[in-house]
């Protein structure tokens, strides 16, 4: 779940509506439907090392994978399932945080789903993914919104002062030969 959260950058509750139906876990062609905002669809693409890692969960949570419109995270009450809340994520979020803080004390004493939303965004701008990209894969109506997350950090606000600190080459003379030559064909001789 907490890898799917990163890779897809899905609203907490895109993921918890995801159905068994949703997901291609095709080695370069892996995917999901999430269903978002306004029950919009998008397809978003999904590592193949997550597919792999999808592939296990369902294996073990869904070994029969024939009923597509199972729910892929639920929790289990009285013997029956049920969807998974979103409560039910920020427990487990937190859980494993406090888990990983102890080989990592950088690990924020919080953990909330939208901070994997946030973290793939600010990834893909870093990396150069064009906001209007960033838009689409994160199901944003408006680009607006996505430019909240193209609020530059401290990181790439020291990247860019570096390269403008950089000093600059001499720029190389643009005509390389005989004045005479260049003045002719500028129709100044």
């Amino acid at each position: 779940m907490i890898l799917l959260l990163f890779d897809t950058a899905a609203r907490v509750q895109e993921l918890l509506d995801l159905t068994v139906a949703d997901v291609d876990t095709t080695p370069g062609r892996g995917r999901l439907t999430l269903t978002g905002k306004g029950r919009k669809t998008r397809i978003v693409p999904i590592m193949d090392k997550t597919g792999r890692h999808l592939d296990r969960y369902l294996d073990v949570f869904h070994p029969e994978r024939r009923h597509g419109d199972d729910v892929v995270f639920y929790t289990t009450l009285a013997g029956q399932r049920h969807p998974m809340s979103q409560d039910n994520v920020t427990y487990l979020l937190n859980k494993h945080a406090a888990v990983a803080r102890h080989a990592c004390p950088e690990v924020p004493g919080h953990i909330h789903a939208h901070q994997f939303r946030r973290a793939r965004a600010m990834q893909m701008l870093r990396a150069g993914v064009p906001l209007p990209h960033i838009k689409e894969f994160l199901g944003h109506a408006n680009i607006a919104t996505t430019s909240i997350y193209a609020s530059a950090d401290n990181q790439m606000v020291r990247e860019a002062i570096q390269k403008a600190g950089r000093p600059t080459l001499d720029p190389a003379p643009i005509w390389k030969g005989d004045d005479d030559l260049i003045l002719q064909l500028a129709g100044l001789k």
